[in-house]
């Protein structure tokens, strides 16, 4: 089970100071963590930490963007963007509407350390405008969590703008941990704990195979 942390999800928004204007802090994390009893806890702590201006001295409000109107959103904007090869269909939504909109981010690795293609890209977005970035890290043992959060360095943001690939999944790699399988693809998400732990097939995560396999 998750170590809830203490005042946990039903009061965090007590802790939000009153009358100051809060800054957005996007929550970059993988999609295997959506909707579960994690990411819960994962939003809770960081409403508490950047909610009291714990970091920084700044007080934030959490964008988290598994939220049904981004949902919403996403489905509106992939469907608006059909056929335009210039852009990334729903994704588009969130790098055009949401994140523009927040002042930071946090993003959460998986376990290894090693970022999703995804994460990757949206830190990436507030890296390059010189805006505020923290990664999440979450130590699992025997089935607890133990969370905390720091300043993302220099050097380790030249890594992540560059893709470099000792930090940052490619995009067949980041499908790998995120689903069961090619055949499940976009249907069955792997359990985030253990995605770090997945045997990669390269062959088998590409677009062309997970496709031919629809046919």
């Amino acid at each position: 089970m998750y170590i809830f942390l203490i005042f946990g999800i039903f009061v965090t928004d007590i802790y939000v100071k009153e009358g100051v204007l809060m800054k957005k802090l996007y929550f970059a994390h993988p999609v295997n963590v959506y909707d579960t009893l994690l990411e819960e806890s994962l939003v809770a702590f960081l409403k508490w930490t950047f909610g009291q201006g714990l970091m920084g001295g700044e007080c934030w409000e959490i964008e988290n963007p598994n939220q049904p109107h981004h949902q919403v959103g996403y489905a509106d904007w992939k469907k608006r963007l059909e056929g335009d090869l210039s852009k990334q269909g729903g994704m588009s939504y969130y790098y055009d509407v949401v994140l523009p909109q927040c002042h930071g981010c946090v993003a959460l690795a998986f376990l290894d350390d090693m970022l999703g293609a995804g994460v990757a890209g949206e830190l990436k977005f507030f890296i390059d405008r010189n805006l505020p970035v923290f990664e999440l890290g979450v130590d699992v043992d025997g089935g607890c969590s133990m969370q905390g959060v720091i300043g993302i360095g220099d050097f380790e943001k030249h890594l992540i703008s560059s893709s470099d690939p000792s930090v940052v999944l490619s995009i067949e790699e980041t499908r790998a941990r995120t689903w069961v399988s090619p055949e499940k693809y976009n249907k069955a998400k792997r359990d985030y704990l253990k995605a770090h732990l997945v045997a990669f097939e390269p062959e088998k995560w590409t677009s062309e195979y997970i496709k031919s396999l629809k046919k």
